[in-house]
């Protein structure tokens, strides 16, 4: 089955140091107030690695526990992500996507993920208007294709500084049995770097599921993701992908929904004059209240 756009990318990474920690959860502390503030958002420049065809990335936290993430190519493309994490596990466990389709907002892809007792996970993908597919992953399993999204919200909680690795489902490449191929994903500390102005930890992220392609993310002494880039795609959107943070900001909930809805209706102006769109009505996308 083809997937109509991969959904997730999440990445945690460990701050500097030796060692590896093999169990994740209990590489972070769960405590809510040590995660980034409600209403903080992140602007970030999606692009090839070489910065062609850039878009639009923000990520925006909701809750101590729940994170939006919005993808927009400016005039023509808007894709909208939200994800719960469970702050135990460290670990998403509900990922909802919607797209902007001739100005209308529908729902795309689902992904659920259920920690089951023997310490593994169980996956549920449930594509919009195809059968839903189960299948079985490792401990704290997570996806490649989600931006980082989720990371704001868990790496702040590291309890430590050194070199872990966690479970990695890629939703780009079928195993053939009806899941997906998966192996450990190893973040292992590199150097510090400044960007611009800015002190920044590099770290090199190494997989069997790379197939020799490298990898880099880039972060500030605080934890907050300043840039990422990588080989292997994570949407067939881009050959390979960087992503680069641009500024920060804090928004209320009303000035968030608000920001979302503006961006919303730009973009389903456009996209009812394109080819296949037009004479579709406008729609008034919809938003939380």
């Amino acid at each position: 089955m083809k997937l109509p756009r991969p959904l997730l990318l999440l990445l945690l990474l460990g701050l500097a140091g030796a060692g590896t920690a093999l169990g994740q959860a209990s590489a972070f502390d769960p405590d809510p107030a040590r995660g980034p503030r409600e209403g903080s958002t992140w602007h970030f420049i999606k692009s090839n690695r070489d910065s062609s065809k850039p878009w639009s990335l923000v990520m925006h936290v909701v809750a101590p526990q729940q994170i939006e993430v919005i993808k927009s190519s400016g005039s023509t493309s808007y894709v909208e992500v939200h994800a719960l994490v469970d702050l135990e596990r460290a670990l998403p466990t509900h990922l909802q996507q919607w797209n902007l389709r001739c100005g209308e907002r529908q729902p795309t892809n689902t992904v659920l993920v259920r920690p089951m007792p023997e310490g593994g996970t169980q996956f549920e993908l449930r594509p919009a208007g195809g059968a839903p597919r189960h299948f079985a992953a490792g401990p704290a399993a997570h996806v490649w294709g989600f931006d980082l999204g989720a990371f704001p919200l868990i790496a702040p909680r590291l309890r430590h500084r050194a070199a872990f690795q966690l479970g990695m489902v890629d939703l780009n490449q079928p195993d053939g049995s009806g899941g997906f191929k998966q192996a450990p994903l190893r973040f292992v500390p590199v150097e510090t770097e400044t960007l611009g102005a800015q002190p920044a930890l590099r770290y090199r992220l190494e997989s069997p599921l790379f197939d020799g392609k490298q990898g880099d993310v880039w972060l500030s002494p605080e934890g907050e993701l300043l840039k990422a880039e990588h080989e292997l795609l994570t949407s067939r959107d881009w050959r390979d992908w960087k992503l680069e943070r641009v500024r920060s900001e804090h928004l209320p909930r009303a000035e968030w929904e608000r920001f979302k809805l503006d961006l919303q209706r730009r973009t389903a102006r456009a996209q009812i004059e394109m080819p296949g769109c037009q004479g579709t009505p406008p729609v008034t996308p919809a938003i939380r209240p």
